[in-house]
């Protein structure tokens, strides 16, 4: 549907399953619970935790599927976060911490990985866990999950050296090996190794969702609910929670997933006590909760990365740099976060990174000054000098499934005709512009979307992938992915990442608008609720 677009409301919903696997820029959103210890301690919120109890919980939609290692969508990914683990998990510094593995060594060549993994783990079968199941899974997510794939570039084998030690085998350095362990979209999920072999390539049928974390499916209604219930066997690591890592403890019984795409009626249910939880509630709706008596409410830390997507096809005209460059000074970014996004508070700083400057490992201001050059003038002659004019408009696909990139696209179109270009802009589901942009790369100029904040190497920053749409790709940037791949320490890894934001904003493959962060909205009754990632529910509990 072509159009000329007006101004609309701000909200969510949520992620088509058919696109899931490109649709990672909902993944990682935050708000879930905390890490308060163990069950004899006092939790964050000053009480003691308490058992018992279901948290009904309303997610955006259905997930289709609750395999994380190959879905990479939010639905999927809150529920599902909660039944599996993997080998290392992100602490609350985005540093891989020991999960499933007890510790690993590293050969001084770094080609060698020995892992050893705890012992007395089990499935939610009953059955243990041995090598045999890491080295089955860890196959499979070499199959499914995109980092996995590039990951596998690099990986020789993978071998049980007995029933608690998995070696891993590199063909060359791979520094970020143990971080894409870790990363928990298209995560490396451990299951039994008849799980894994059975599946293969496929989803994971539901009656195969068996992980080894704190709750286990219950019940799944498709259309309607997910229900996950402690799982009473579970063995959790000693020590303090950290992010997603250390210690956890099932304190509510069982958790009550209804899928409810209005985030209306999410804020509604939470205010009447239908919920305790909500995925999705609006920005606009800020500073209305902040005095609320029924709902705690905050805005995150980090969430995802709000992004310009840039067709470098050999049919659209922005596979000229310079109208790249032309467009990146003419949108004004800070007036593109007023209009989308909400509140300043949900947008800022600007300054250009690839992710929230919690994520350090990865945080980089490299290029900042050519993100904050607005310049009209120097636009229009170098977007006209690549061959632009108002005889040939601007392809903008956009979406109202995710208003925010219909805003975004309402403020770019307004910026165009300033300067006197047109703009074609075509709307669709979010689920059939992905397709279409994939599927029609030489249809397209400009799109919109966002990318994780938090991720552990560069190489999960999506839009720098050759697999993305878009058709973006650059020697420098494939010998960059190398050196940091090559890195011997955090130093030198740190040097590179900034090597590769600068390339970034000097090639301009994709256009980072600003940080997007997320609302976090939940009962008074839920206690505990984490602020480091959406959908945990260890750790939390139900006042009486």
């Amino acid at each position: 549907m072509r159009m000329h677009l007006p101004r609309v409301r701000k909200g969510r919903a949520s992620v088509g399953p058919k696109i899931a696997a490109i649709a990672v820029a909902a993944a990682l959103t935050v708000g879930g619970c905390s890490g308060a210890g163990t069950s004899d301690s006092s939790s964050a919120s000053g009480g003691k935790p308490v058992k018992g109890g279901t948290v009904v919980a309303a997610l955006s939609g259905d997930p289709q599927t609750l395999d994380m290692a190959q879905n990479s969508g939010s639905l999927t990914i809150r529920v599902a976060m909660n039944v599996f683990e993997q080998l290392f998990a992100l602490d609350k510094d985005y540093q891989p911490a020991p999960m499933l593995a007890e510790s690993y060594t590293k050969s001084d060549d770094g080609l060698n990985y020995t892992i050893k993994l705890r012992t007395g783990v089990k499935f939610q079968n009953g059955d243990p866990m041995t090598a045999a199941d890491v080295v089955a899974s860890l196959k499979r997510w070499e199959l499914v999950s995109g980092t996995g794939k590039l990951a596998a570039k690099d990986i020789a084998s993978i071998d049980a050296q007995d029933d608690s030690t998995v070696a891993i085998k590199l063909n060359k350095p791979r520094y970020s090996l143990i971080g894409d362990l870790a990363y928990n979209v298209q995560a490396a999920i451990i299951v039994p190794a008849s799980v894994a072999e059975s599946a293969g390539t496929s989803p994971i049928a539901d009656d195969k969702i068996i992980g080894t974390g704190p709750y286990k499916l219950k019940d799944y209604k498709h259309g309607q609910s997910v229900v996950l219930t402690r799982y009473d066997d579970y063995k959790s690591v000693d020590g303090k929670s950290s992010g997603v890592a250390g210690a956890k403890t099932a304190y509510v019984d069982n958790i009550d997933f209804r899928f409810v795409a209005d985030p209306a009626q999410q804020l509604n249910g939470l205010k009447s006590g239908q919920f305790q939880w909500a995925q999705a509630v609006s920005a606009d709706e800020y500073d209305a909760l902040k005095t609320d008596p029924s709902v705690d409410s905050s805005v995150s830390d980090t969430g995802l990365v709000a992004t310009v997507l840039i067709n470098h096809n050999a049919n659209s005209a922005f596979k000229d740099l310079k109208a790249r460059q032309g467009l990146n000074m003419l949108i004004d970014k800070k007036a593109m976060s007023q209009a989308s996004f909400g509140p300043d508070i949900f947008w800022t700083p600007l300054d250009g990174a690839m992710v929230f400057s919690v994520d350090k490992p990865m945080y980089s201001q490299a290029g900042e000054d050519i993100y904050k050059k607005h310049d009209e003038k120097q636009a229009k002659k170098l977007l006209e000098g690549a061959g632009l004019s108002a005889d040939k408009p601007i392809r903008i696909f956009t979406t109202q499934t995710y208003p925010k990139y219909y805003q975004m696209a309402v403020v770019l179109q307004a910026e165009l005709e300033k300067i006197g270009l047109k703009a074609d802009v075509q709307v669709y589901d979010f689920p059939t512009m992905i397709s279409k942009l994939t599927s029609d790369p030489t249809d397209w100029d400009i799109s919109f979307t966002s990318f994780s904040g938090t991720v552990t190497s560069p190489s999960q920053v999506l839009p720098l992938t050759p697999t993305w749409p878009g058709e973006y790709k650059s020697d420098k940037l494939d010998a960059l992915m190398d050196k940091y791949s090559a890195a011997k320490d955090a130093k030198e890894a740190k040097g590179v990442v900034d090597e590769i934001q600068q390339l970034v904003w000097d090639d301009l493959p994709v256009i980072s608008v600003a940080p997007n962060k997320t609302f976090v909205v939940n009962s008074k009754k839920l206690k505990d609720v984490s602020p480091f990632t959406q959908g945990i529910f260890w750790n939390c509990y139900l006042s009486a």
